[in-house]
């Protein structure tokens, strides 16, 4: 019977269409395809995949301190930002407020730029009193960036092309000119960054937006950075819109005997955000 009004329900059924999913939304950023789109599907191919991103950074950090102690070595000195920075770090490594004579008499330098992350620079001063320390905090600030960067590269294009851009990124002409500058308190904002973008592309958006977030602590225009990747995160497909976020308030005090029914049987416009 069944056959003669439409073959076999399996064939029938494996051919029929996806449905769509409520409200014509589509999920966002789904899993890729194509070659290297199964690269990380297996335990040891995911350590190989973390090895490769940490020789990366290795190398990456390895790099820029040579590059550092050249400068060092030879007295370059393409600006007085070390020199202001080495004050910095010296007074936090006494504990005392970040007092710079280079700028002026007493002045003091977060009055200049609200970059309260550098406290982190006073325990490394501690350790090592030198100018030298700062350059290489640099590089390694720049290799452990490249760590998430060239991990996720791997996973999705393969380990060939994961190596081409993990490189590609090291060796760029951004991270070049940014070490050629010596110290600068963006450094801490490299790794903050990378980390925050690998974890939007993987849809961790909550993580996405803490390490994002963290970029007001390294200078204040970064402000403008955080509002943007924040309007992102709100308009992204899935995302939450400005007539659901004006209606949780009022809707969170709908008792939950009448709220659990409709959030069970209501459809959604758009698939749920993974957070």
């Amino acid at each position: 019977m069944s056959s003669d009004l439409g073959g076999d329900p399996a064939a029938s059924s494996a051919s029929a269409p996806t449905p769509a999913p409520a409200g014509g939304g589509s999920t966002p950023l789904s899993a890729p395809s194509g070659p290297g789109a199964d690269c990380d599907s297996t335990p040891a191919a995911r350590r190989n995949h973390l090895l490769l991103a940490l020789g990366i950074g290795l190398l990456t950090a390895a790099v820029y301190s040579l590059l550092g102690w050249r400068q060092w070595e030879t007295l370059v000195a393409p600006s007085w930002d070390l020199g202001i920075f080495s004050e910095l770090a010296k007074a936090y490594a006494r504990l005392e407020a970040p007092i710079v004579s280079i700028k002026g008499h007493g002045f003091n330098l977060l009055g200049d730029h609200f970059h309260p992350i550098l406290i982190a620079l006073g325990p490394i001063w501690a350790l090592w009193p030198s100018g030298l320390a700062l350059l290489v905090t640099q590089a390694v600030l720049f290799g452990v960036s490249a760590v998430p960067v060239t991990r996720l590269a791997a996973e999705r294009l393969g380990m060939g092309m994961g190596t081409v851009f993990g490189l590609a990124y090291a060796l760029g002409w951004g991270l070049q000119s940014a070490a050629a500058a010596q110290f600068h308190e963006i450094a801490f904002a490299v790794p903050l960054v990378a980390f925050g973008l690998v974890a939007y592309l993987r849809g961790h958006f909550l993580a996405a937006a803490i390490w994002i977030g963290l970029l007001v602590f390294v200078k204040e225009d970064l402000g403008l950075t955080v509002a943007a990747f924040g309007a992102i995160l709100a308009l992204r497909p899935g995302g939450p819109t400005p007539t659901s976020a004006a209606a949780a308030p009022s809707t969170s005090a709908i008792p939950s005997t009448t709220a659990a029914p409709s959030a069970t049987t209501a459809p959604r416009p758009h698939p749920r955000p993974r957070w």
